[in-house]
């Protein structure tokens, strides 16, 4: 990624996304340089813990609760979280799939990181018009769908879903994966 910045492949209107969260990355060294590359940078998971306490009294609301009042195309507010490393970011949930064409209540919905750069913390966090802008690019991404091809269609964003399926073709089958295990017991 340190390659796509200096090469300025990443830029205001040109974004990478992370298929997972960005808050646990192992390589962050702590220092804002670090934060630096990922300026363009969001991760999208398809699944979250429904139980996460968004309060800090102990019986607070549970995000599962917010989602289900969740409608198509709209956003949670960003909710604040500094990982172990004193890195700060903003994540959101949105809903990229209408409640009818779902079987789980949960699906159809993401959760979105962005870190925060200095600048951005300076703020006071995430500017919200940034984040209706990524919210709608993901929505749009959302459009042509694996529908039937993949149990999690309803989370997937297509580009994702692409990137995925050419990565797990390039991976030998199965049965020739097995049959290197296979010994010959005679």
């Amino acid at each position: 990624m340190t390659d796509m910045v200096k090469a300025k492949l990443l830029d205001t209107d040109k974004m990478l996304i992370v298929d997972g969260p960005l808050q646990f990355i192992a390589e962050d060294t702590g220092k804002d340089s670090f934060a630096d590359l990922f300026y363009n940078v969001i991760g999208v998971s398809k699944s979250f813990d429904p139980n996460l306490n968004m309060t800090e009294k102990r019986a607070g609301t549970h995000i599962g609760a917010i989602l289900l009042d969740l409608d198509y195309a709209y956003r949670t507010p960003v909710f604040h979280k500094t990982n172990s490393r004193g890195r700060e970011f903003g994540f959101w949930y949105l809903r990229i799939r209408r409640k009818q064409h779902i079987k789980n209540p949960f699906d159809g919905i993401l959760k979105v990181e962005k870190m925060a750069t200095k600048d951005e913390c300076d703020a006071g966090g995430l500017d919200s018009s940034s984040v209706d802008n990524i919210s709608f690019s993901l929505l749009s991404e959302s459009r042509p769908t694996c529908h039937g091809k993949d149990e999690r269609w309803p989370n997937h964003l297509y580009p994702v879903y692409l990137a995925e399926k050419m990565v797990k073709a390039s991976f030998m089958g199965d049965v020739f994966f097995i049959n290197q295990f296979q010994r010959n017991i005679f």
